[in-house]
């Protein structure tokens, strides 16, 4: 009897679904693996650099870190803090050498940590007349602080001048736009630390056959040769906005020593609008754009202890604007803003808190 073989047994195919969580998770796995293994071939290099100014070294110090992240080379926990100190040092450091100091920090891939960037920090502090020969470049004119002399300025040496000629000292005398006015006054010295602008000054006062005579030095400088004790008139035409607070205090009491009794000293300054204690963040920035601010109980106090007494005090901007000639306000495009206090404090709606202000002190 023979029996049916029975059918071979198909085996059932089964069909396996992924949710659409797990497709999604599986791909940012993927993603995240590749760039992980990309991050071998990518490399950055390049430079920042910023005015070293010591209150926002923290601030400065984050932006880096940022760019170091971007750049899948994070720094370690012991190199932040290490790298931190360094560079709030360094950027002390170039802001006490001068106001006028830049750091550079420069960084590029490390040839022996694959994940790392080289860094070297540099700083540098350029001079204040070096300061000037780049402004003078940069203008490209012969007349960069105007063609025009201070109203204020001649207008105190006519004071001076009531009974019979005199002599004056004009500090930072610049192209001589005061200077040579102020020879048909009397006898000018002036002090010009840059070399451009006292040879153009002389040529000028040659052509003119002017009583004025240039002496390439600078108010600071720690040996001053040539100078009188006896000047009617000491003028420091926008020059104290350069100083530091520690210059002012060595210089108001140099010029003091120079002014015959009855003489007078002028010269303008930014004026903190409040005598409250500034931040210190605004007392260095303002170094560093020509701004520096002093409060009135300050520029009292340095002047009485040197036996100066205030005889005027006006604004550089309304003063100058109401005594100009017709068609020559401003003086230069630059001038509103700066004597403003907007170099420092930029076009905001609110009034800046320090102005530009002229002062004339007499020695009693």
């Amino acid at each position: 009897m023979r029996t049916r073989e029975s059918a071979p047994t198909v085996p059932q195919k089964k069909t396996v679904y992924f949710s659409r969580a797990s497709r999604s998770a599986r791909a940012s796995a993927d993603r995240s693996a590749i760039v992980d293994r990309l991050k071998l071939r990518t490399s950055g290099a390049g430079s920042f650099s910023a005015p070293c100014i010591p209150s926002l070294s923290d601030h400065y110090f984050d932006k880096l870190m940022r760019i170091f992240e971007a750049l899948d080379r994070p720094l370690q926990a012991g190199e932040l803090a290490a790298m931190r100190a360094t560079f709030r040092e360094q950027l002390q450091a170039g802001f006490d050498s001068s106001p006028y100091a830049r750091f550079v920090l420069a960084y590029r891939p490390s040839e022996s940590r694959p994940f790392a960037l080289d860094c070297t920090l540099s700083v540098v502090a350029p001079s204040l007349g070096e300061q000037y020969e780049d402004f003078l470049e940069s203008t490209g004119t012969s007349e960069p602080f105007g063609a025009q002399p201070d109203a204020m300025v001649l207008q105190v040496a006519r004071d001076q001048a009531h009974s019979g000629p005199i002599s004056i000292l004009d500090v930072g005398a610049g192209n001589g736009r005061n200077s040579l006015p102020l020879a048909r006054l009397g006898a000018v010295d002036a002090l010009e630390p840059v070399s451009t602008l006292a040879a153009a000054l002389a040529r000028a006062a040659e052509a003119e056959a002017l009583p004025v005579r240039v002496l390439t030095q600078g108010i600071l400088d720690e040996r001053l040769e040539g100078l009188r004790d006896n000047y009617d008139l000491v003028v420091m035409s926008e020059v104290t906005p350069h100083f530091s607070r520690r210059d002012l205090n060595v210089v108001l009491p140099r010029v003091a020593g120079l002014l015959s009794p009855g003489g007078s000293l002028l010269f303008n300054a930014f004026v903190a609008r409040s005598n409250s204690r500034p931040e210190p963040l605004a007392e260095e920035a303002a170094q560093s754009v020509w701004s520096t601010f002093f409060s009135r109980e300050e520029l009292t106090a340095i002047a009485s202890s040197c036996g100066l007494s205030l005889h005027q005090d006006a604004s550089c901007v309304d003063y100058e604007r109401q005594h100009s000639e017709p068609g020559l306000w401003p003086p230069t495009a630059w001038y509103v803003n700066w004597a403003n206090g907007r170099n420092l404090f930029g076009d905001t709606s609110s009034e800046p808190s320090i102005e530009l202000r002229w002062l004339e002190y007499r020695r009693g």
